[in-house]
């Protein structure tokens, strides 16, 4: 993730700048388990700028060090709990035509699941409210 999707870029506004709150980490849970849908590059950029050992593991040696104090306030993160059914227009919106792009293989794979998982479910819904099964 350090190479593919330029997390040095948010590391740096991060360590300079802190962590926007407005810009809340969006979750949801998963067989148990918290799974980050929406933050992921921001996610990465604090756990690395606040754990040199991971830094090193990566390869992300050049990123400025920060206090102790930054570091604390990055232990906890505005989170906001959803569901994937909740949010992937929010998600599509925000990666395909917003501000922060996909690379085209990504936005393939979300106009897919989107086109598998909604539409079709949808539709099917549809069929059987409109045949009044």
């Amino acid at each position: 993730m350090w190479r593919d999707f330029a997390v040095a870029e948010v590391a740096l506004s991060i360590a300079a700048n802190g962590f926007w709150d407005y810009e809340p980490l969006v979750v949801t849970n998963e067989r148990d388990h918290w799974v980050v849908i929406e933050g992921n590059r921001r996610l990465a950029a604090v756990k690395l700028l606040c754990n040199e050992a991971e830094r090193k593991r990566v390869g992300a040696t050049d990123l400025p060090d920060v206090s102790p104090d930054l570091c604390s306030e990055l232990a906890t993160l505005p989170v906001y709990a959803s569901t994937r059914s909740d949010i992937w227009q929010y998600v599509g919106f925000k990666h395909i035509n917003g501000p922060q792009a996909w690379q085209s293989y990504s936005k393939a794979q979300h106009i897919a699941w989107v086109h598998v998982v909604y539409i079709q479910l949808v539709c099917a819904k549809s069929l059987v409210v409109t045949l009044g099964t």
